[in-house]
């Protein structure tokens, strides 16, 4: 968490308060939920260097088959990847 704390303040200077917004209540918090919802898996993520492209692939899976209001009752493929985008810019 602190090292997300720190992006995000890095990022506030080269970033609008809604870009701010969106990376912290729409990627930052629905990447939390994801690790809130494998916190069962035998592969836990508990820093940074414990994420690989294993646990991208099963945070995109999940963003994909998460139930939302839309139409489709899922997120959109452009939704999940502005959600994926915002992480990706927080975590490098």
């Amino acid at each position: 968490m602190i090292a997300i704390a720190r992006a995000l303040r890095e990022i506030k200077s080269t970033q609008s308060n809604e870009t701010i917004s969106f990376l912290y209540h729409g990627a930052v918090s629905m990447w939390f939920a994801f690790l809130d919802a494998s916190a069962s898996s035998p592969r836990r993520v508990r820093r940074v260097s414990d994420i690989d492209r294993s646990v991208l692939r099963d945070y995109v899976s999940w963003l994909r088959t998460r139930s939302a209001k839309t139409n489709s009752g899922y997120l959109s493929p452009g939704t999940v990847r502005s959600l994926f985008t915002g992480l990706k810019t927080v975590l490098t």
